[in-house]
């Protein structure tokens, strides 16, 4: 796992999923796409498939739980919600990393 600082990783997950595509319902996908969690875990150097950012990363996790939505207490709930945007999850993003720095 990376030794960079929390607003930094969520930083450039930001940039990862703003620049590429946006999925749901899975970490990653052969296109390049990246889930919220996919992004994270990308930056952070876990292999997202074989083990998941939020059992690494449990104090990240909890930073970005702080900054969800109304109604979402779990990241990939969030995410993989049929009125979730892409818009919304980069916006997400940059809160708690604002708000870590």
């Amino acid at each position: 796992m990376t030794d960079k600082p929390m607003s930094q990783i969520i930083e450039d997950a930001h940039e990862l999923l703003d620049k590429g595509r946006w999925v749901q319902n899975r970490y990653t996908d052969r296109m390049g796409g990246y889930c919220e969690l996919g992004a994270l875990g990308t930056v952070m150097g876990i292999d997202v498939q074989r083990d998941a950012p939020f059992v690494r990363a449990q104090g990240l996790m909890n930073e970005l739980k702080r900054d969800l939505p109304e109604g979402h207490h779990w990241i990939p709930d969030f995410n993989d919600h049929p009125d979730t945007t892409k818009e919304m999850v980069l916006d997400h993003l940059m809160t708690t990393a604002k708000r870590l720095r």
